[in-house]
């Protein structure tokens, strides 16, 4: 589900449809973290991501990242004059679901 997400947000990044594409990645994001975790997507937000990951015992950087890069899309997606599409949030994305992939399994 994550890479069919991240495969959308790489379409919507060459688009330049920033808003899209902030929400895309955000929710390839929570959508893995929702599948490995096994937690409906209602129940997902910022602070049980943060509790599941300490229980999982994943290193306070890669949490702090995974946090970091949620709290960049929702400010990418709602703050008014916001940059425009960035790479470098696509390729922070792909390394902290390649690194919890590694780190959970």
């Amino acid at each position: 589900m994550a890479s069919k997400q991240l495969k959308k947000a790489r379409e919507l990044l060459q688009e330049q449809d920033t808003s899209a594409y902030y929400e895309e990645l955000s929710g390839a994001l929570t959508s893995y973290l929702s599948g490995k975790f096994s937690i409906g997507m209602a129940d997902m937000n910022k602070q049980r991501i943060k509790e599941e990951l300490q229980k999982s015992h994943i290193a306070d950087e890669l949490t702090q990242r995974t946090l970091a890069l949620l709290e960049d899309c929702e400010m990418a997606r709602y703050a008014p004059g916001s940059s425009g599409a960035s790479e470098q949030a696509f390729s922070e994305a792909e390394f902290i679901i390649e690194s919890l992939e590694k780190a959970l399994s």
